[in-house]
């Protein structure tokens, strides 16, 4: 057992000055939301998309655990479309070793997300068994999801986005989708095993042998604006993969919701979780990678205080902060968390920080131990998470090196932290 912080101790030791705050508006370049149905069944007219389509064909339809913008709607209408075109789609949770490695665990995964077979109307086939369809130039095995196999075509639905650990031409999207989603615990175990040095070069090569050795037709696709709405949703062949995922992927990071700041001294973030980014809070916005990424942020103190009800208790990456509470320690599910991390390879994003008994103590704890000779001078910025950032909250001292970013724009006065008094936070940032 973890001895719980002396409350009494902490508070004395790490009071620091708070800075009142500032909520400030971030106004993105971005692109419209769509309408996501009419999209998805615009896909489905083309020819290109109609000729893999045939009464009676099984489809493997392949969800993953992710938190898509309006994920329901996109998987309930590519259901219906399949549907209307006489085949028998089922759906398989296409998540590699998340919800604990289990079946079970995937499918409630999916349930979080509304998901169910009530609510889709069509079969989940949950399971943990993969088959062995090739192997890499290195050595490596590559695993399929053992019902997807049998089936007649295979549709995987997912984001097309930046990876939070590793850059190639392709990152995440339908290639990583099919060699590591699909591939279940066994799989994604493989695709790991020489770390994410690798992995570009392994979903190139794995590709090939996906598209030669399983029964994928076309991949639904969605990129998001920097407002998490869903702004393209493309539906790419078999064929055209190679070529056109690597073009979505540089659109989504052209559209990706960045802060507006090189330097931070604390970066505070209400919530991570897996819903929210694979490693729980995206480096790619923190600029706090796990590896040798390069970054364009430099961040002194990270805290993190709370987990999503979503991540059901898998922390992956709370070992990028340096600070989180007692109450983030106490919510953490080490199996499911470990399990990723193993999985992955990457386990220094399972480290716990320093915690500390309350909201309030562990951004003190940040602030004063960020490198500052004042603490009243202190750049701290708030976020809700990672994939919010249209609104953030900056110390004054932030504020004041911002004011001039002509996409910013300042929402009221200056206000302290309202903490209960037990020292959590009475609000959240939003």
């Amino acid at each position: 057992m973890i001895t719980k912080p002396a409350r009494s101790y902490w508070e004395k030791l790490v009071t620091v000055p708070m800075p009142h705050w500032i909520r400030v508006r971030q106004r993105f370049d971005a692109p419209a939301g769509i309408n996501i149905a009419e999209s998805v069944r615009n896909e489905f007219a083309k020819p290109k998309i109609r000729d893999f389509l045939r009464p009676g064909l099984s489809v493997a339809v392949g969800v993953g655990s992710r938190g898509i913008a309006s994920l329901t709607t996109l998987v309930k209408e590519t259901i219906d479309a399949l549907k209307a075109a006489d085949c028998a789609p089922f759906i398989v949770p296409a998540m590699g070793s998340h919800g604990n490695a289990t079946a079970a665990g995937q499918v409630a995964l999916l349930a979080d997300y509304g998901v169910t077979e009530e609510e889709m109307g069509v079969p989940i086939r949950a399971t943990m068994e993969a088959e062995l369809i090739g192997q890499l130039s290195t050595g490596l095995p590559l695993y399929f999801d053992k019902h997807a196999l049998a089936a007649d075509l295979v549709v995987p639905i997912c984001r097309i986005k930046p990876h939070t650990g590793f850059r190639g031409g392709i990152e995440s999207g339908i290639t990583k989708m099919l060699g590591i989603g699909f591939g279940k615990h066994i799989g994604a175990q493989a695709m790991h095993q020489r770390g994410f040095k690798m992995m570009a070069a392994h979903l190139l090569e794995a590709q090939e042998l996906l598209l030669r050795n399983t029964p994928f037709g076309f991949g639904i696709a969605a990129v998001e604006n920097a407002y998490k709405q869903t702004s393209l949703v493309e539906a790419i062949p078999a064929l055209a993969l190679a070529t056109r995922e690597p073009q979505l992927l540089q659109l989504a990071r052209s559209w990706m919701a960045r802060l507006p700041m090189e330097h931070l001294d604390v970066l505070v973030v209400y919530e991570i979780g897996k819903n929210i980014s694979g490693v729980g809070m995206d480096p790619n916005i923190t600029g706090r990678y796990f590896n040798d990424v390069e970054s364009d942020l430099q961040v002194q103190r990270i805290v993190v205080l709370n987990l999503t009800p979503a991540t059901h208790g898998n922390a992956q990456g709370i070992g990028m902060a340096d600070v989180t509470t007692e109450r983030v320690v106490r919510q953490i599910d080490l199996n499911a968390m470990w399990v990723n991390a193993t999985t992955s390879g990457a386990l220094p994003n399972s480290r716990i920080p320093i915690f500390m008994p309350h909201d309030r103590a562990a951004i003190q704890l940040a602030i004063k131990t960020c490198g500052q000779a004042d603490f009243g001078q202190a750049q701290v910025a708030w976020i809700h998470n990672t994939a919010e950032l249209g609104v953030f909250y900056a110390s004054e001292a932030l504020w004041a090196t911002l004011a001039g970013n002509p996409t910013l724009s300042q929402d009221g006065a200056p206000t302290p932290i309202p903490f209960n008094p037990d020292g959590s936070l009475t609000w959240k940032v939003h």
